[in-house]
């Protein structure tokens, strides 16, 4: 079988990770040709990629025309048996292709699509809403990573439910605990001293709220044994930034910026705290319970599913419960529920067993569509 994968550009983001893992999972199914569509110029993550997956360079600097045209050409002339479109406007793009040329499409939506259109603003809110309600139902098949994912679509974008198919995001567990012990840089170790670490991982954007993180930490972070590190960039940073100096917290709070190995600084970190005002699933909290680390997050949609009803760690209603459920999570999660955690983690989340039920539904299509 002959399988494209489209993401615009494989740079940092929990969808992109996911694509990765998938991508690198299937390639060892020794398929007749596995590839990734994307930008390469501007693509910082295609070296964690097998070599195995042949690139196929599509500028995301184009406009939306353009790269339509792009798109086209390409999968007309790669007579790809399937492609498996991620993110909700690179969906939009290939459901729109679909309506002039003839090709097997998955699309995979990795967001609550509702909340995610409503944080771009009224019109564009407005006129995506439009193209989702109006072109998702041409998909082979809608790839939802929770159940959370799926009910946003049939509830508000009457979506048929027999379109969708859940499928979790996967985990390359040997590559997480790997990184985990690569050594943190010496001049963060010196920055942290003595003092224990809580750690927020993601982009810095407005809907990750980190600036209103840092403002209920401030408390805790000034008075307490505790130093905050921000693994990520984005364009909230400098905002970010200026209220941790206006705070007075620079000795307490350290913006690392991107890396591409977070896994290190969450292993090292007593808690991992997570702020986002929506997720379609939340891969970085599992990541850090796999790495036996707390988890406290912002009740975003998806966070009782994706912690077990609160099992697996802790859920609250308003960022200003940060500074409390901080001090009171080592109560609740001892060192053998941590263990205990991580392997419900491994046990649900193995890269190799997702990505068979993606290969399992791209046959399934496949099949159908020549019946």
């Amino acid at each position: 079988m002959n399988i494209a994968f489209y993401i615009p550009v494989l740079n940092v983001g929990g969808a992109e990770k996911v694509v990765i893992n998938l991508l690198n999972s299937i390639s060892l199914r020794q398929l007749d040709k596995l590839s990734l569509i994307t930008d390469k110029d501007n693509s910082s993550w295609l070296k964690e990629l097998s070599p195995d997956i042949d690139i196929v360079h599509l500028s995301a600097n184009k406009n939306s025309l353009q790269r339509l045209n792009s798109l086209r050409r390409i999968v007309k002339e790669n007579k790809f048996d399937i492609v498996v479109s991620h993110l909700t406007h690179s969906n939009i793009h290939c459901l729109l292709l679909r309506l002039v040329l003839n090709f097997r499409l998955l699309i995979v939506e990795h967001s609550i699509t509702s909340e995610y259109l409503r944080s771009l603003g009224a019109i564009t809110n407005m006129i995506k809403s439009t193209l989702v309600k109006s072109l998702f139902g041409l998909a082979d098949k809608i790839v939802c990573v929770s159940q959370s994912t799926q009910i946003d679509l049939i509830k508000n974008f009457n979506i048929n439910a027999s379109k969708c198919e859940i499928i979790f995001n996967p985990m390359n567990f040997d590559e997480i605990s790997a990184l985990s012990k690569i050594p943190i840089p010496q001049d963060v170790k010196e920055f942290i001293g003595a003092r224990d670490i809580l750690v927020s991982v993601g982009r810095v954007e407005k809907v990750k709220n980190h600036a209103s993180l840092v403002y209920n930490l401030k408390n805790l972070l000034s008075d307490r044994n505790y130093v905050l590190l921000i693994v990520g960039d984005g364009t909230e940073r400098v905002s970010v930034q200026k209220v941790i100096n206006e705070l007075n917290l620079t000795n307490n709070v350290l913006m690392i910026g991107f890396d591409s190995n977070p896994y290190r600084y969450i292993a090292s970190s007593k808690c991992l705290l997570h702020a986002s005002s929506f997720e379609g699933f939340g891969l970085v909290l599992l990541e850090a319970i796999y790495l036996q680390t707390a988890v406290v997050t912002k009740n975003f949609t998806a966070a009782f599913e994706v912690l077990d009803n609160g099992r697996l760690g802790v859920i609250i209603d308003d960022l200003t419960g940060f500074d409390k459920a901080v001090t009171t999570i080592f109560e609740n999660f001892s060192a053998v529920d941590q263990v205990n955690n991580s392997k419900v983690v491994q046990n649900h989340y193995n890269a190799q067993i997702i990505a068979d039920q993606y290969l399992n539904l791209c046959y399934d299509v496949s099949n159908n569509r020549q019946q």
